[in-house]
């Protein structure tokens, strides 16, 4: 039984070991105490503008030493599941694999490490003990950051290591004043990602429902930052009553290109919106805007939003987003005073307050009915005749108040 469970296991490694697809992983390292001041903001540039992966002659190299090195750790695995089963048979039989080719990351993955000495000295003092983190951590990259303090300066360096260590950026600021380094960070990390081959498009500003489109393609809503391959692009900004805007962007390498998005608006003609429940109040941007049959908007801006309000109707609001290119026709719902549960406790309440005047009523009438037998002639019957009439009148009044009011 126990042999079985190993042998299955074996051969699950064997199915999901080359399905598993990994991004490019690279650690961004703290060099010294002062390095951990700009580790958050490194990791936030690095996520915006370095996470699309571009692939290069040695990055491929690199992903084939990582899926051969991938295989050669399945069949190890493999072998000592063997031997745990003692099964010499298929430990005869066994051959290692080839290694499957690798999927080509699409992304660039970033984890942050605080600074260590120990961990400074180690990759201070060789390539080669460079190349061992990389291996032992399962990194494909480093990026490691080293601030020096020099008088009222800071000297930040970035180092890219991948199959080799270059300098992303050498640079001095004020002492700590890491917002100078803003511009650059974005700039070197889009860089690195990109190998040298990609630019970045930002869009900023423009109306509300605005429309990008690149090389006629329209993009998602809401996204203005674009990773693009360098070069020329067409780029063409539109929204609802705003005249479109068509450009020609080009795009250089490693530079992070900003177009504002201004649009003219576009000559609207009136709109008109007319109830066909009477007069109603007219409401835009919370203002009151007239209380009629109708409501003209002579230069109207859209998006636009009008608010109609009467009594005895719930409110309703018109939107519009373009012209309607005609006049708009609103009815408005009547509005409902009684949800049906009010409804059931209304008509409990009134058959409850029927039945007690009419039971009111009819001691009344006992009251009278004993007064008046000779046999039980007594003075407390008079009594009882003035109460219980007086109080059954009471509820008889409560009772015409409430059916009047029944339902309104």
């Amino acid at each position: 039984m126990t042999r079985r469970l190993v042998l299955w296991a074996v051969l699950l490694t064997v199915i999901v070991s080359p399905l598993a697809s990994a991004d490019w992983q690279v650690a961004i390292i703290s060099l010294s105490e002062r390095s951990d001041l700009i580790l958050k903001q490194t990791l936030e540039a690095a996520t915006q503008y370095g996470r699309q992966f571009t692939l290069t002659e040695e990055r491929a190299q690199h992903l084939a030493t990582r899926a051969e090195r991938g295989a050669q750790a399945t069949a190890d695995r493999e072998i000592h599941a063997l031997y745990a089963a003692r099964d010499e048979k298929a430990l005869a039989a066994y051959t290692v694999a080839g290694r499957a080719d690798e999927e080509t990351p699409s992304q660039i993955s970033y984890t942050t490490v605080p600074y260590s000495p120990q961990l400074t000295r180690l990759l201070r003092s060789s390539s080669e003990g460079v190349r061992w983190y990389r291996e032992r951590e399962g990194l494909d990259g480093l990026l490691l950051i080293d601030v020096q303090s020099l008088d009222e300066f800071d000297r930040v360096i970035c180092t890219a290591v991948e199959e080799e260590a270059s300098i992303l950026l050498d640079r001095l600021v004020t002492k700590g004043a890491w917002y100078e380094l803003s511009d650059a960070l974005d700039a070197v990390l889009l860089t690195y990602s990109g190998a040298h081959t990609t630019a970045a498009l930002l869009i900023t500003g423009g109306p509300l429902l605005l429309t990008i489109s690149l090389d006629g393609v329209e993009q998602k809503t809401g996204e203005r930052l674009f990773i693009r391959k360098s070069g020329e692009v067409s780029l063409t900004l539109s929204s609802p009553s705003h005249l479109a805007v068509e450009r020609t962007i080009d795009l250089h390498s490693g530079t992070i290109t900003t177009v504002e998005a201004v649009l003219e608006h576009q000559a609207e003609r009136p709109v008109t919106f007319r109830s066909q429940s009477g007069r109603v109040d007219w409401f835009i941007d919370g203002q009151l805007r007239g209380c009629d049959l109708s409501l003209t908007i002579e230069k109207p801006q859209y998006p636009l939003s009008v608010l109609m309000v009467k009594e005895g109707f719930t409110d309703q609001e018109i939107g519009l987003v373009h012209d309607p290119g005609q006049e708009v026709l609103v009815t408005m719902e009547g509005r409902t005073a009684l949800t049906a549960s009010l409804l059931d406790r209304e008509q409990k309440d009134f058959y409850k307050q029927l039945r007690k005047t009419i039971l009111l009523f009819g001691a009344y009438v006992a009251t009278i009915a004993l007064g008046n037998t000779p046999a039980l002639d007594h003075q407390f019957w008079q009594v009882g005749q003035v109460a219980s009439g007086a109080v059954a009148m009471v509820n008889l009044v409560a009772l015409m108040a409430q059916l009047a009011a029944y339902g309104r």
